[in-house]
């Protein structure tokens, strides 16, 4: 893969500092770490064998929280996305995350397959969002949802106009159609 050429200095620095913090005692937190490696899998396995590589050179400990701003900074460099925009993008994820536990009362288990389908649906959703490519017209689906779904069709409305408002664009009812499904997948694995 060709990598953006910032990523010589953009990497580069954010390790020097990154290392600098660790030698000083500052404990490095990523609240967003586990949803970093679910969206960018093979990112986030290129940082660990970095890691594990720096560790060896360098004789140093470096936390896994770290490994998901490493990852960062790969997936920029392939996909040459601002880190402040994965950045932004990775709140919102975390954030619609928040909306379906609170609204479920529930905690996700990080590690079922659902959670992972359901962070990867949010990020292929903001790329559509991003993009304006949406998916083909789901009326047929979004009335029988609402009826049948009707709980989880509510909190997917609250994640889409927690979307609008962050991303600052009209998205189409479709969404709530696959948001819905994912959402009723979590809900009855609860049940």
């Amino acid at each position: 893969t060709s990598l953006n050429e910032h990523i010589h200095t953009s990497l580069t620095d954010h390790l020097h500092f990154a290392l600098k913090r660790l030698k000083n005692g500052v404990e490095i937190k990523n609240p967003f770490r586990f949803e970093i490696e679910l969206a960018y899998p093979r990112e986030y396995a290129v940082a660990v064998e970095l890691t594990e590589w720096l560790e060896k050179e360098l004789s140093v400990n470096i936390p896994e929280d770290e490994v998901g701003f490493i990852t960062l900074h790969i997936h920029s460099a392939i996909s040459k996305a601002s880190i402040a925009n994965l950045t932004k993008r990775t709140q919102i994820v975390s954030q619609l995350i928040s909306i379906a536990e609170n609204s479920l009362k529930i905690t996700l288990d990080r590690s079922d397959i659902n959670y992972s389908r359901f962070i990867r649906h949010l990020h292929f959703a903001l790329d559509r969002i991003e993009s304006g490519k949406y998916v083909e017209n789901a009326e047929f689906l979004k009335d029988v949802l609402q009826k049948e779904c009707s709980f989880c069709y509510s909190i997917a409305w609250k994640m889409i106009k927690y979307m609008q408002k962050q991303l600052k664009k009209k998205i189409p009812d479709a969404e709530s159609v696959y948001l819905t499904l994912h959402l009723q997948r979590l809900y009855n694995a609860i049940q």
